[in-house]
C-alpha cells in the first residue's frame, strides 16, 4: 500500500514520493514511477525517449540517455539518437549518418578536435542503400579534412573522395600520397597457386614485383604469373588509352626509354608505340613503330603494319611489301649501306646441301582481270644513278649487280665445278651486251676461247633416217654413219639462228640429203648446191636455221 508523505502535493495527486513496498522508493509524476530505487540500491529510470531523455541535465534536457531495446541504452543530443550500445557492437545515428571525434589539448590548453571516424549513407533510396566510412584529420588551419573513405562497393580510397568505375583502391596527392620505405617496404603474399605469390615494393633498391615468390624483387619492375596454360600465352602487361575526344588515326600507347647522359640529365633513347592507323569500329588497323635518336632527334627505324615491316627511314607512311627497305638521306663521308647479310661462321654440319640466302618465290600468283601484262618479274633489282660535284670524277666499272667470285675450296674440301652464277634451268634472256672477259661492244664480245660441247649419239643405222632428234639442242654434233652408208633426212629442234656442225666418224659416208620430203618441212635442209652431201669419214658441214624459210641452210662446203 503507498504511504504518502508530506512531499506529496495535495493540489496533483499522484505525483510524488511512495513507498510500494519495503525498502523500495518511488518518485512519480502524474502517477507515472519516473525513478524506484530498490533494496539493491539501483537507480531504475523510464525507458525514455529521443526527445524526451529518462536521465537528461537541467540545463540541456534533450541530451541524455535511453533505453531502447533488451540489453541496449542510447545516448541521445538535441533531442536524436546519436549512438547505440549493445551486447554485440556500438551503433551510430544521425539524419544520414554519424561520427566519432577525437580530440586534445592545444598548447594553449584549450581542447581541439584532432580527428574523427564517420560513418553515411552516400544512397539513402530505401531498399538500394549503400554508406561510406570516412577518415578526417585536422589541416593546419584547425578544420576536419577528409583523408580517406571505405566505400559500400568495397573501394579504398586515400586522398580522395570519389571512386571511379571499376576501381577498388586509388590513391590521390602530390609525390608523397603513398610513401613505403625499405627493402620489404609492401609485401602483400596472396594463396591459390602452388607457391604464395604477391605485390612487393622495395624501396631502397627501387623494384617492384608483381606476383613473385620473394618479397625482395631481383630487378627493377620483376612480373610473374603461374596459371595453368602450357602451350599459350599469358597476357603480362596491358597498356590502355582512351580520350575524352574524337579517336583520330595516330591514338594508341608508347613504351619511353630513357638513360643519364654526360650531363646527368635523364635523356630519352628510344620508343616503342602502338597506334591505331583506322578507328573505325569493325574495320581497326595498327602498326607497331620502334624509333631511335639520330642526328635529327627522334626518328622511326622500324614499323609494322598489316601489309610488312617497313626497315630504315620509316617515316610515317605504311610498309607497301612484306620487308620494306627504305635508305637514309645522308651527308655524311662514311657509305651506309641498304643492306648487308653477314653469314657467321657454322660448324658440325652433316653431308647435305646447306643454302645461306634462301628466296622461295615458289608460290602460287593469281591474277582477277583479263588482258595481257606486258611483264611479270619476280625478282627485280633496279640501278642506281651516280652523280659527283667535281666534273672529273670518274667511275672506271661500275654494275647494279656485281658477284665477286665464285666459292673457294677450305680445308679437306675439294670442288669439282665451282660457279659465281648457276642457272639451274630455264631459259636466260639478256638483252643488253653480253661480254665474256671484256667490257662488250657487241651483243656477244668474247675475249677468249669459246667451246662448243658435242653431242655424240649412238650410231647411225644403215640407210634413211627422217627427222632426227638425237641433235636438238646442240651446235657440235658428231655422227657415225654405217659402214654400208647412211643418210639423214632432216634434223627437229630448229630454232631461229641456231648454228649445227655436222661431223662424221662412222667408217661409211654419210649423206645429208637435200629438201627431202622424208622429213617434215621444217625439219629439212637446203644445201648450197642444191644436192645432196656426202661426208665421208671426218667430212664436217655447217648449217644455220631459218626460220623465214624453216630450213637448216648450209652456210659452208664440206670440210
Amino acid at each position: 500500500m503507498a504511504v504518502r508523505t508530506k512531499t506529496q502535493s495535495q493540489r496533483q495527486f499522484g505525483t510524488g514520493v511512495f513507498f510500494p513496498a519495503p525498502d523500495t522508493v518511488e518518485v512519480r509524476t502524474a502517477n507515472t514511477v519516473q525513478v524506484q530505487v530498490n533494496a539493491a540500491g539501483q537507480a531504475l529510470f523510464r525507458s525514455g525517449v529521443a526527445t524526451l531523455p529518462a536521465i537528461a541535465f537541467a540545463v540541456d534536457p534533450d541530451v541524455g540517455l535511453i533505453y531502447t531495446a533488451s540489453g541496449e541504452i542510447g545516448a541521445v543530443t538535441a533531442g536524436v539518437e546519436r549512438l547505440r550500445f549493445s551486447a554485440a557492437q556500438v551503433d551510430g545515428f544521425g539524419t544520414t549518418g554519424s561520427r566519432v571525434q577525437f580530440r586534445g589539448n592545444n598548447d594553449a590548453a584549450a581542447t581541439q578536435a584532432a580527428s574523427s571516424v564517420e560513418g553515411f549513407l552516400t544512397t539513402t533510396v530505401a531498399g538500394a542503400e549503400t554508406g561510406a566510412l570516412a577518415f578526417l584529420t585536422v589541416n593546419a588551419g584547425g578544420v576536419l579534412t577528409e583523408r580517406g573513405r571505405w566505400t559500400g562497393p568495397g573501394a579504398l580510397l586515400v586522398g580522395a573522395t570519389a571512386v571511379l568505375a571499376a576501381e577498388q583502391f586509388r590513391v590521390t596527392g602530390g609525390e608523397s600520397a603513398f610513401d613505403f620505405t625499405g627493402t620489404n617496404a609492401l609485401w602483400t603474399a596472396l594463396t591459390g597457386s602452388s607457391t604464395p605469390r604477391g605485390l612487393a615494393v622495395d624501396t631502397t633498391n627501387g623494384r617492384i614485383g608483381v606476383g613473385t615468390t620473394a618479397s625482395t624483387p631481383a630487378v627493377a619492375v620483376h612480373v610473374t604469373v603461374d596459371d595453368g596454360n602450357n602451350a599459350t600465352q599469358t597476357e603480362m602487361l596491358r597498356l590502355v588509352h582512351t580520350t575524352s575526344g574524337v579517336p583520330a588515326a595516330g591514338i594508341g600507347t608508347r613504351i619511353s626509354h630513357f638513360a643519364e647522359n654526360s650531363a646527368g640529365t635523364s635523356f630519352e633513347t628510344a620508343r616503342e608505340e602502338g597506334v591505331l592507323t583506322t578507328v573505325t569500329a569493325g574495320s581497326e588497323r595498327s602498326a607497331w613503330i620502334v624509333s631511335v635518336v639520330d642526328s635529327t632527334g627522334m626518328s622511326s627505324r622500324i614499323r609494322a603494319s598489316e601489309a610488312g615491316v617497313k626497315f630504315g627511314s620509316v617515316g610515317s607512311s605504311n610498309p607497301t611489301a612484306v620487308a620494306d627497305i627504305v635508305g637514309f638521306a645522308a651527308t655524311s663521308a662514311t657509305f651506309n649501306p641498304l643492306f648487308r647479310a653477314t653469314g657467321g661462321a657454322h660448324t658440325g654440319l652433316t653431308a647435305a646441301e646447306s643454302i645461306d640466302v634462301d628466296y622461295a618465290l615458289n608460290r602460287s600468283v593469281q591474277f582477277t582481270t583479263g588482258g595481257a601484262i606486258a611483264q611479270q618479274r619476280a625478282f627485280v633489282v633496279r640501278p642506281p644513278t651516280y652523280t659527283a660535284t667535281a666534273a672529273t670524277q670518274t667511275l672506271t666499272d661500275a654494275a647494279t649487280l656485281a658477284i665477286e667470285a665464285a666459292p673457294t675450296a677450305g680445308t679437306n674440301v675439294a670442288i669439282t665445278n665451282s660457279y659465281s652464277l648457276w642457272v639451274q634451268a630455264g631459259d636466260t634472256r639478256l638483252d643488253g651486251n653480253v661480254g665474256l672477259g671484256a667490257a662488250p661492244v657487241a651483243k656477244l664480245d668474247v675475249a677468249g676461247n669459246l667451246a662448243l660441247r658435242a653431242v655424240s649419239p649412238a650410231a647411225l643405222a644403215a640407210g634413211t633416217t627422217n627427222n632426227y632428234a638425237g641433235a636438238a639442242g646442240r651446235t657440235w654434233v658428231r655422227l657415225a654413219a654405217n659402214a654400208l652408208g647412211s643418210t639423214v633426212t632432216g634434223f627437229t629442234g630448229g630454232v631461229d639462228g641456231a648454228l649445227m656442225i655436222v661431223l662424221n666418224l662412222g667408217s661409211g659416208s654419210l649423206t645429208l640429203s637435200h629438201q627431202n620430203t622424208g622429213s617434215s618441212a621444217a625439219n629439212r635442209m637446203i644445201t648450197t648446191t642444191g644436192l645432196d652431201v656426202v661426208l665421208t669419214t671426218d667430212g664436217i658441214a655447217s648449217f644455220i636455221y631459218d626460220s623465214g624459210t624453216s630450213r637448216w641452210r648450209q652456210i659452208s662446203g664440206v670440210w
